[in-house]
């Protein structure tokens, strides 16, 4: 199955978010990628690394995976777990929430480690003593390392710095400035960081970015094609989410859990996808495919443009209540690709395969 060509959108910013899908059916591996004219931040992922709002513009609150360390779960074991892993989300969404409301006074390194780290490491080592213990009675022994992972760091990256963040604010209590394009926080060093868009000043600036040309190739050859290998691809026709399907679960990575993902998703693909969907429900559901026998789902990070819209999900968990604000946009274009091996056959993927590809932060 060999690649093919697609054709990107004119006059947009090309933008690759994370994708999940839930196969039901279909064969390859799996490819998925969404264009779209803006790219979503200020989030928190399930490691626990936050892009940060107007405060800290270029800073994040790092914290060490502790889903990746975590040994194969019974299904025993399975729900506990998930909903301390979901607890840990907003763990860190409260801290760096604190963490925006800190202003650059002299001490204020030791005053991020009292209110925001310390307590952060707290309330983490505690869900990872209660992953242990769900662990160890389901299997009888209890994983070792995990206490290592409960401390969390703040990184700012080069020329940001953790201020105040506090944006002139109008008497709605919203950011004055065009767009919401409010005043930075001065930083400690005495210096100004460079201005960053958004509604939340925490959209891209100058230290986001380097000069491409400076960036030396990386990519390892591809492999020998080798006779009688799958070289093929072929895609799929899902649509962009036009009608508007949205919810903020992660039936995957936090199944029963509401607001699980801890920001709005895009659905293409199956319809009855949320925290509480099953094998049955996905199976029964409608499809946005073309091809009407394909009931797989795919979802990805919705991407907004921060301009001041009050969206649905304003008020709402998942989004403004978690600093995911502004303009929801659909996206030009979704392709869904399953490409084959150069160097090997391949077989059809089993019924209800759990996929999770790309970097729902990036």
């Amino acid at each position: 199955m060999t690649g093919g060509t697609r054709r990107r959108p004119r006059a947009a910013r090309r933008s690759t978010v994370a994708a999940i899908a839930l196969m039901v059916g279909g064969a390859g591996l799996i490819a998925v990628n969404t264009y779209a004219s803006a790219s979503e931040t200020n989030e928190t992922n399930q490691s626990g690394t936050t892009r940060l709002a107007a405060g800290a513009a270029g800073s994040t609150v790092d914290c060490p995976e502790v889903a990746d360390s975590l040994p194969e779960l019974s299904e025993k074991a399975l729900a506990g777990v998930s909903d301390e892993l979901a607890a840990m989300d907003t763990q860190v969404t409260d801290a760096y929430q604190r963490l925006t409301r800190m202003g650059t006074a002299p001490g204020a390194g030791e005053k991020v480690k009292g209110e925001v780290l310390d307590p952060l490491e707290k309330s983490r080592a505690e869900s990872i003593g209660r992953i242990t213990d769900s662990i160890g009675k389901s299997t009888g022994e209890r994983p070792s390392g995990l206490d290592d992972l409960a401390a969390c760091e703040v990184r700012t990256a080069p020329g940001g710095t953790t201020g105040n963040g506090s944006g002139d604010a109008g008497a709605d209590g919203k950011d004055s400035g065009d767009k919401g394009s409010g005043d930075q926080g001065t930083g400690g060093d005495g210096g100004t960081p460079p201005a960053a868009g958004g509604e939340n000043g925490n959209g891209p600036e100058a230290t986001d970015f380097v000069d491409i040309r400076t960036v030396r190739p990386n990519v390892n050859r591809a492999p020998e094609a080798r006779s009688g290998a799958s070289r093929g691809s072929f895609s799929v026709d899902c649509g962009v989410n036009e009608n508007k399907n949205y919810n903020t679960d992660n039936v995957i990575v936090a199944p029963g859990v509401t607001n699980g993902a801890h920001h709005t998703h895009d659905y293409v693909g199956n319809q009855d996808v949320n925290a509480f969907s099953n094998n049955d429900t996905f199976a029964a559901a409608g499809t946005s495919c073309d091809k009407k026998g394909d009931k797989s789902s795919y979802y990805w990070p919705v991407m907004r443009v921060q301009d001041g819209t009050q969206e649905f999900d304003q008020n709402n968990d998942g989004g403004g209540k978690e600093g995911n604000v502004g303009k929801i946009l659909t996206a030009k274009q979704a392709e869904i690709k399953y490409v084959g091996s150069p160097t090997s056959k391949v077989v059809g993927m089993p019924k209800f395969l759990r996929i999770i590809t790309g970097d729902a932060k990036a």
